[in-house]
């Protein structure tokens, strides 16, 4: 899922099930402020881009229950170029 993507009324498409869940800057400090509750405790939080770089220490601080991950910037870039070369 990526940041808080709905399931409500879509799970007979996209599971019910969270085992990642790709959060961008924006829900880094969300996920900083207030803590992971509920589906957001539940799987990995995988945290990307420079600003939730800047927001990670915070969010581990806050949330205890699941395992929370970094993807650094380099990784997406890449992979976005790499896309762009073979899809162009």
């Amino acid at each position: 899922r990526f940041n808080d993507g709905p399931t409500s009324t879509f799970e007979r498409f996209v599971g019910k099930k969270t085992t990642f869940r790709l959060i961008n800057n924006q829900w880094s400090r969300h996920v900083a402020e207030r803590g992971a509750a509920g589906a957001w405790a539940e799987g990995v939080l995988m945290c990307f881009g420079n600003g939730a770089r800047r927001s990670f220490e915070d969010v581990c601080k806050k949330q205890t229950s699941a395992k929370i991950v970094f993807m650094h910037p380099d990784l997406s870039l890449r992979s976005r170029e790499l896309y762009r070369r073979v899809y162009q």
